[in-house]
């Protein structure tokens, strides 16, 4: 690698760590050139997921635990349509992780609260939403 090269790299690595905050760009700019460069490991991820693991101080960006598996259907669209309790219980079942009524419960609320789904009282039973 000549100095051009380098120059070129280090130069678009600065630009890189220049959209995160302070805090992070740092980190941001040693990612960005390992990414640059073709180093194996950053060669594994997306720029994307370098950034967001600078800026989340998270290792993995995928949804973990039951809210995070409930994300995965809002991120499916799952919820375009109002859904009962059981018709997640079985979309989840369907993906592969079961799980009792009372387990996602207090999930769905909290996407509730959290302005990602909304709830409805229908017929006397909560139905879920996009927000």
């Amino acid at each position: 690698m000549n100095t051009t090269e380098i120059a070129s790299i280090l130069k678009e690595a600065e630009n890189l760590a220049k959209t995160v905050s302070s805090q992070f760009q740092s980190v941001a700019f040693e990612c960005a050139v390992e990414l640059l460069q073709g180093h194996p490991k950053a060669q594994k991820e997306s720029l994307h997921a370098v950034t967001e693991k600078v800026t989340t101080g998270k290792d993995d960006a995928k949804p973990k635990g039951t809210q995070g598996r409930i994300q995965m259907l809002i991120d499916k669209n799952f919820f375009t349509q109002k859904r009962a309790l059981s018709e997640v219980l079985t979309a989840l079942a369907e993906m592969g992780f079961t799980y009792a009524q009372a387990d996602i419960s207090t999930p769905l609320v909290r996407l509730c609260k959290n302005h990602q789904l909304r709830r409805l009282k229908e017929e006397g039973n909560w139905k879920y939403v996009n927000n």
